[in-house]
């Protein structure tokens, strides 16, 4: 599973933007988290649990 985060460029908030179960499913996605994440100030941090991702 992919769970993608917002992260504010401060570091001083965090918030779930998604999760995913396929790790190809996420890189399609990858640029409009990236474009909102912007827009919003944010920068996108994701984190793998590779025990539980599909193909």
């Amino acid at each position: 599973m992919v769970t993608v985060f917002f992260e504010s460029n401060t570091g001083s908030h965090v918030e779930i933007a998604a999760r995913f179960d396929s790790e190809k499913l996420y890189m399609k996605c990858l640029h409009v988290l990236e474009k909102e994440a912007h827009e919003l100030g944010m920068t996108v941090t994701e984190s793998v649990d590779e025990k539980s991702i599909s193909e």
